[in-house]
């Protein structure tokens, strides 16, 4: 089965259905589950995904909002978690992909993560990412 690596910003988005908004993030992972493509995500996206939830919220809601997003999040159909490299050597390939790519530092740490785990594609929305879909080197998975 074909993997997607899934980006923050795809999720981000993608809560907004619950406003009744039709998002490209809804096409996108609807075009996922039709092409029988799994969509993988990473504790790092989990952890970005929580911190800008949960950033603007006060502290008593603050806890069963980010429950509530994560429970939404992991209840996304066959949806994967999956971790980076832990070796030392592999670490360095963050500062690689950051020259080759000229990705942020987080940026990077996706590209690691996502290569690691041999997926075919990553959604992203983030612009940065262009340099490395047009030498190849991963897909980008958009919407049809």
């Amino acid at each position: 089965m074909k993997k997607c690596y899934i980006d923050t910003n795809v999720l981000i988005e993608f809560k907004g259905i619950a406003q009744g908004k039709t998002t490209r993030s809804e096409k996108l992972i609807i075009e996922l589950m039709l092409q029988d493509i799994e969509p993988v995500i990473s504790p790092l996206v989990i952890d970005e995904l929580l911190h800008i939830t949960s950033r603007d919220l006060d502290t008593t809601n603050k806890i069963i909002v980010i429950k509530l997003g994560l429970l939404e999040l992991l209840g996304l159909p066959n949806i994967h978690i999956v971790n980076p490299p832990t070796t030392k050597t592999s670490q360095l390939k963050v500062i690689k992909y950051m020259q080759r790519y000229n990705l942020k530092p987080r940026d990077a740490y996706h590209l690691l993560t996502a290569t690691h785990n041999k997926v075919d594609y990553m959604a992203t929305f983030d612009n940065d990412f262009n340099k490395v879909f047009q030498s190849g080197f991963i897909k980008q998975f958009k919407e049809q």
